[in-house]
C-alpha cells in the first residue's frame, strides 16, 4: 500500500475537521461534512472559499492522476471522517490530535479503518500511477 495514498486522506480529513468544527458537532454536522466530501459541486464551492481545501484538492488530484481516483479518495475520506467523529465524540481538537499522530504512524491510522475501508484504500493505492514515488 502506498503511503502517499494516505497523504491525500490526511489533507482531506484535516480540512474536513475544520469544516466540521464550523458546524455544531452533531449527527447533522457529520452528515453535512460527508455530503460535502462526496459531492463534486459542494466541494467546488468549498474549494473556492478555502485555500486549505484548494490545496488539499490539488494534492489529491496530483496524487491520483484521475477524476475517478480523486472521487474515490474523497469518498473514503468521508467514511474515515465518521470514524474520527466516533473515536473523538466530535471533539475537533481530539480529531486534529489523532491526525497529527497519524502523520507520524500512518499504518496505525490505517489499522483503525474497517475492513471495507482498508480494501478501498488498497484499491485506490493500486490505481495510483506508477510514476508516483
Amino acid at each position: 500500500m502506498k503511503a502517499l495514498s494516505l497523504v491525500g486522506l490526511f489533507l482531506i480529513c484535516v480540512t474536513s475537521t475544520t469544516l466540521f468544527a464550523e458546524s455544531s458537532p452533531d449527527d447533522k454536522a457529520l452528515k453535512d461534512t460527508q455530503e460535502l466530501l462526496r459531492s463534486q459541486s459542494q466541494r467546488d464551492k468549498a474549494i473556492k472559499e478555502s485555500p486549505d481545501a484548494a490545496n488539499a484538492d490539488r494534492a489529491v488530484e496530483q496524487l491520483t492522476g484521475t477524476a475517478e481516483g480523486k472521487q474515490q479518495v474523497y469518498e473514503l475520506a468521508s467514511d474515515v471522517m465518521a470514524n474520527l467523529v466516533k473515536q473523538t465524540n466530535g471533539d475537533t481538537a481530539k480529531m486534529n490530535q489523532l491526525l497529527e499522530e497519524a502523520k507520524k504512524n500512518p499504518e496505525a491510522f490505517a489499522n483503525t479503518f474497517s475492513s471495507d475501508q482498508k480494501q478501498k484504500l488498497r484499491d485506490i493505492s493500486q490505481k495510483i500511477p506508477a510514476k508516483m514515488p
